[in-house]
Order: structure tokens, then C-alpha cells, then sequence
């Protein structure tokens, strides 16, 4: 007789995000586990996976003291993932996009490493790591972050990139689930140290950060602990998807929707 699982229901920013859009859809993706027949490749994923690639690789070097702007845009071109685009035209196109942002981000760097006095200077702590954190007996929350910066007061500063915008607001930082539980999974590792959390808009540079409190954290944890265990308990079998203009036209399993909803409908169940 095989023994029971010991295995933690793993619960992340991506799975919690995908039930509240549609449970449809999380019921195929890591349920039935249908992604590999019905993903497929977006021109925005390749883009940010590349410019994020990019500055990993850039941090673990060392900066701008480092590696040169030949360097990185040499190292963009190494990273570059072309999936997804429409043409080969339209991937040299936002290359060409992609490198003069990698450009920027190294003059920022740079900018910052020549003004900001030594003993201001934060530290790389550790780049694409993941930090976990149990919550229930049974769910566990995990988050993988971009970049960790450690500064000589003892701060932890979470940082996240974002390819797709142009600015960014405490405010977005606060209102942002996945930094929150950045923060909170970190400050379970580091208690004693601050945490905070900051989103990189890498087009224009903007920055902007925000420190979740200890009340925020621990209702924070009471309502993901909830929302986990009604997840690693629920009866998906008869889950239907539901259209929402916002989200269906790009999602990965209209095709799928499309037939459950063709199929309704000729049993008249509609």
C-alpha cells in the first residue's frame, strides 16, 4: 500500500492570483495539469524574461564597476529569449528596445554606485531565490524574488523588475499580493532585520517602495492560511469557466473554454 503524501500544498503568488482570475483555469493548470498542451509562448513573458535574465546576471557580477555597457547589452543578447513574436522583425525590434533599457539601467547603476557614499551602499543579499514559509500544518507560501539588496543599517530591500511599466507608486507596492508575500516570507527568514519591498520599473527607472507592518503581516498570513487550505481541499470536478472580457481573450485556455461552452450548449444546460 503506497504511504500518504508528505508533500506541503505549495501556495504562491501565481496559484493564488490564478484561482481569483478564473478557478477554471487553475483547475486545468495545476490540477489537470493541461499547460503543456495549451501554453504558449507570449512576446511580454520573453521580453521581461530576458531584461530580467539580464539584470540578474548583471547584479551577480557586480554592477557597473564590473560589467561595461558592452557588457550587459552583450549579455542581453546571450539572455535574449525570441519566442512568441510575431516576426523575426518584431523580436529584432524589441530587442533593439530591450538593449536600450539595459543601457539605462547601467547608467542608473552607475549613477548611484558614483554618488551614494560607501557606507551607504547596499550589498547584493541573493538574486532569483525562493523563500518559503509554512502557514498552515499543511500549506506552505513560497515567493521567488527577483533581487535582495542589504544595507549597512541591516535593511533587506526586495527588489522587484518590471519590464512592462512606466511608473510606479507606494501605493502600487502596497496594493502588490506578490510583494507582501515577498516580505512576509523574508521577514519569517530574517525577523530581526527590516524588510521592505521595491518595484524597479526598468523603462524609466523609477522606483518606489513600501514596509508592510507586523499587523499587516500577520492578517496577511490569516487570510492566505484560509485561502490555502480551501484550495488544497476543494472539489474542482465541476468547475466552469466563467468569461471575463478582461482576462479571456489572452488566456492560454480559451481554445478550451470554447469547447466546454460549445459542448453546454448543445446539451442545453445553458
Amino acid at each position: 500500500m503506497p504511504k500518504p503524501s508528505t508533500r506541503k500544498f505549495q501556495l504562491s503568488p501565481t496559484k493564488i492570483r490564478t484561482f481569483r482570475d478564473c478557478p477554471a483555469k487553475y483547475r486545468w493548470e495545476y490540477i489537470e495539469k493541461l499547460g503543456r498542451f495549451y501554453r504558449r509562448p507570449k512576446p511580454y513573458y520573453s521580453f521581461g524574461t530576458s531584461i530580467h535574465s539580464t539584470l540578474d546576471a548583471f547584479a551577480q557580477a557586480g554592477g557597473p564597476s564590473v560589467m561595461s555597457v558592452d557588457d550587459i547589452v552583450q549579455q542581453l543578447r546571450l539572455s535574449w529569449v525570441d519566442a512568441g513574436y510575431a516576426s523575426p522583425a518584431d523580436a529584432k525590434a524589441k530587442l533593439a528596445e530591450a538593449e536600450a533599457i539595459v543601457i539605462e539601467c547601467h547608467a542608473a547603476a552607475l549613477h548611484a554606485e558614483t554618488t551614494t557614499p560607501p557606507d551607504e551602499r547596499p550589498e547584493l543579499f541573493a538574486t532569483e531565490k525562493t523563500y518559503s514559509q509554512d502557514i498552515t500544518p499543511e500549506v506552505r507560501l513560497t515567493g521567488r524574488i527577483d533581487r535582495i539588496d542589504a544595507y549597512p543599517d541591516g535593511t533587506l530591500d526586495i527588489v522587484d523588475y518590471k519590464s512592462g511599466r512606466m511608473s510606479v507608486s507606494e501605493e502600487d507596492v502596497a496594493g502588490a499580493l506578490p510583494m507582501r508575500i515577498y516580505q512576509t516570507v523574508v521577514k519569517h527568514h530574517y525577523p530581526d532585520r527590516p524588510v521592505r519591498a521595491s518595484i524597479y520599473a526598468v523603462r524609466s527607472g523609477m522606483i518606489a517602495s513600501h514596509t508592510l507592518s507586523d499587523t499587516e503581516r500577520t492578517d496577511l498570513i490569516a487570510e492566505l492560511a484560509e485561502e490555502g487550505e480551501m484550495l488544497r481541499n476543494k472539489d474542482f470536478t465541476n468547475i466552469l469557466p466563467v468569461f471575463n472580457e478582461d482576462l479571456c481573450d489572452e488566456c492560454d485556455y480559451r481554445p478550451h473554454c470554447d469547447r466546454i461552452w460549445k459542448d453546454q450548449r448543445r446539451r442545453g444546460w445553458d
